[in-house]
């Protein structure tokens, strides 16, 4: 399933979304990682899923070292140029340009805001 045949999500597919002014109290997942200080692009590949119904979206958020979380969305309309590139790369792709502003240890930490958004990987630029 996807990249690397592993994901992560939240379930139970009912949970509500979470609102954006909560942001902290979402499921995250939390990786300590060795990367210099400077800007990174931080690539997330999600399942090329769609959202659930019309009351969800497909988002996550992602912070560096307790940074405000930025808020990416990964949907894409159903067989556009876009659906049809994530289908066939088997994933769709958030990226976001973060300061880290320590060398050494950094925690990376990527909240699951929609039931429905699968991650199958991280890579950092």
């Amino acid at each position: 399933l996807g990249v690397g045949n592993v994901s992560i999500t939240v379930l139970p597919f009912t949970m509500p979304s979470i609102d954006s002014a909560k942001i902290l109290d979402a499921p995250y997942l939390e990786y300590d990682i060795n990367i210099p200080n400077g800007i990174h692009t931080f690539n997330v590949k999600c399942l090329p899923t769609h959202a659930i119904n019309q009351e969800y979206q497909l988002r996550y958020a992602i912070s560096v070292n307790g940074s405000k979380p930025t808020i990416v969305h990964v949907d894409a309309e159903a067989n556009s140029k876009i659906w049809s590139k994530n289908v066939v790369n088997g994933y769709a792709i958030g990226t976001t340009k973060l300061e880290v502003n320590t060398t050494g240890k950094s925690s990376i930490r990527i909240y699951l805001l929609d039931p429905s958004v699968a991650i199958n990987e991280t890579v950092i630029d």
